[in-house]
Formats: C-alpha cells, sequence, structure tokens
C-alpha cells in the first residue's frame, strides 16, 4: 500500500481528487452514450445470465451501472467517491434505470462470499493501491462460475518505459478526459507510486488472477505504434476471468 509521509493510505487524497473530476468525467460519459460505445461493451456481458447480480466496482458517474441495469441486470454501484455516486444516481435516475449506490473500497469490500454473477470495473485498477488485494476481494464476492470483467489501460507506465513515452503524447491527444480546470497534477503524482504504474499490463493481471485460481484470458483493445522501432504497445485492454465452481 501507498503510503503518506504519516505513514497513512492515501486514499483519502484520490478520493478528493476523484470527488473534484466528477462532473466532468459524467460529461464524458455523456458522450459515450451519444456514441453508443455500450455497444462496444455489452457483447463482453453476454455470458452472465439474464437478470443476474452484477457488481461495478469504482463505477464513476455510472456508464456500466446504468448500461447494465438497462439491460436487465441488477447492479450494484460502488465506488469511493460520493460525488461519482451522486452523478451516477443522476444518471440512472434520467435513464430510467435503478441502481443500488454503495459508498466504500474497492479493496475492501462490505458484501459476503458468492454474492454476485459478474463483478466488473472501468479504468480503476490502475488507480488502486493493493490491487492484487482487490482481485482477491472481487474472486471473493463472486458466485463459484462467475464472471470477473477488468477494462484498464498501461495509463501511467510512460513513467517507466521509454517506448510508452514516446508515444504518450500521441495517447494524450486522443484522450476524451473533460478536466474542467481540474488539476491533473495531483493525480499524477500519486500514480508515479502506485504499483501497477510500473507493471507491463495485461500480464500482470493475467498471471495474479490465475495465480487466485481464476481461469483468466486477456484481449487487446487499442494499441500504438513506437515512432521509433515500429513495435505494437497495448495501450488499453480486457481481462475476463471465471471464477473456479
Amino acid at each position: 500500500m501507498i503510503r503518506s509521509e504519516n505513514n497513512q493510505s492515501v486514499l483519502p487524497q484520490i478520493t478528493r481528487y476523484w470527488d473534484q473530476r466528477a462532473q466532468g468525467y459524467a460529461l464524458q460519459v455523456d458522450d459515450e452514450f451519444k456514441e453508443s460505445l455500450q455497444d462496444v461493451y455489452l457483447p463482453w456481458f453476454e455470458s452472465v445470465v439474464p437478470e443476474g447480480s452484477v457488481l461495478d466496482v469504482g463505477c464513476g458517474p455510472g456508464f456500466f451501472s446504468v448500461l447494465l441495469a438497462k439491460a436487465g441486470f441488477a447492479v450494484t454501484a460502488f465506488d469511493a467517491s460520493a460525488e461519482m455516486l451522486k452523478k451516477a444516481r443522476e444518471r440512472a435516475n434520467v435513464m430510467g434505470a435503478y441502481i443500488d449506490a454503495v459508498l466504500g473500497d474497492a479493496q475492501i469490500l462490505p458484501f459476503a462470499d458468492n454474492t454476485f454473477d459478474c463483478v466488473c470495473s472501468r479504468n480503476l485498477v490502475w488507480n488502486l493501491e493493493m490491487p492484487q488485494t482487490a482481485y482477491r476481494e472481487w474472486l471473493r464476492v463472486l458466485k463459484p462460475g462467475g464472471l470477473l470483467l477488468i477494462f484498464d489501460g498501461n495509463h501511467y507506465r510512460y513513467l517507466f518505459d521509454e517506448r510508452y513515452a514516446r508515444v504518450h503524447k500521441a495517447w494524450e491527444e486522443r484522450s476524451d478526459h473533460q478536466m474542467l480546470g481540474v488539476d491533473a497534477r495531483v493525480i499524477d503524482d500519486i500514480a508515479a507510486r502506485l504499483p501497477l504504474s510500473c507493471r507491463m499490463r495485461p500480464d500482470w493481471d493475467v498471471k495474479t488472477l490465475s495465480e487466485l485460481g481464476a481461469q483468466t484470458q486477456s484481449t487487446v483493445l487499442k494499441t500504438l505504434a513506437d515512432p521509433k522501432t515500429g513495435e505494437i504497445l497495448v495501450t488499453d485492454f480486457v481481462v475476463r476471468a471465471v471464477k473456479a465452481d
């Protein structure tokens, strides 16, 4: 776990940052719905039982939560940011979807073993102090045979890998982040010390989840070419893991 100078978790700092980002992130998700990105993501959930229970960890302003609730799933939206949960509730109300919104730490879940048919997250795991602990928790609350879906990317790999440093500008230029004046240097500084920023993913995720007993595979979603060597670098990916029966 990352510690501040007084040996405390930096989760409160991370949470404050995402509270500030909630409005801009909500606008970003508005655009994603307009672009019908739900058509890109929904097929990944086809194997989940109809009307099954889904935990959306790090739900943010509710993209997955509302998308899956509208598709007929029983959704629990979970986030450490109260402002993000507020935006998720607002989105659900506007779009006529029901979600159960719960505030908490994604690394210490307040749910019983074998509760959910599916656990999903998007752009969260890179932001965790204890990602291996989180994965253990997420598998714990899954029912036997349940599905874990992780959508994420090598967002801060450029700080530790010169190949990613060379493609970083192009990656940023295609970003759809709406900052609304929020200073990103806060999260940049924290990310430089987070454990997964220096890891090659999704290799780390596949190895970790496999060691935890899940049947795991990954799929590359986006890449960029290193302008110096032409090497294809993974930027965005999805990891799919099934809990053992």
